[in-house]
């Protein structure tokens, strides 16, 4: 697979999440209004009775704990597109490794080896060292 793919993959997973996102907020905005019309009228209701105070009480609860949880559905909403920017941003800084890694030369000298080569390629061959001048 080769890059351009895999940033179209990237990309077109982004989209996604950000549609979906999208739609969330949307579909939040509509309830957030429904339940704020459906407080006024409850609030507007003149009814004689404790009974249907109390009826009127539960009501406004019970829409008042459904835009709890839609709220908490935001927050989801909002860490998952965090994580899936992060996730997208980590995958492009990896890729942009890859490229420059598999761009680069290592040079290689066996007479002068730095100290990567000394480290992590150790001669297999029997060193019998040079004899000095006088001996």
């Amino acid at each position: 697979m080769n890059d351009s793919t895999l940033e179209k993959k990237l990309s077109a997973a982004l989209n996604t999440t950000n549609t979906q996102s999208d739609e969330m907020y949307q579909q939040v905005v509509q309830h957030e209004n429904s339940r704020q019309e459906t407080i006024s009228n409850l609030v507007e209701l003149k009814d004689d009775g404790l009974l249907s105070e109390k009826q009127k009480n539960n009501a406004i609860n019970i829409t008042n704990a459904i835009a709890l949880s839609e709220r908490a559905r935001l927050i989801g909403t909002k860490l998952t597109d965090n994580v899936t920017a992060q996730n997208a941003a980590a995958t492009i800084s990896r890729l942009d490794a890859e490229k420059v890694k598999a761009g680069s030369i290592y040079a290689y000298d066996p007479y002068n080896p730095s100290d990567y080569d000394t480290k992590n390629k150790e001669t297999t061959s029997t060193n019998y060292g040079f004899l000095s001048f006088g001996e």
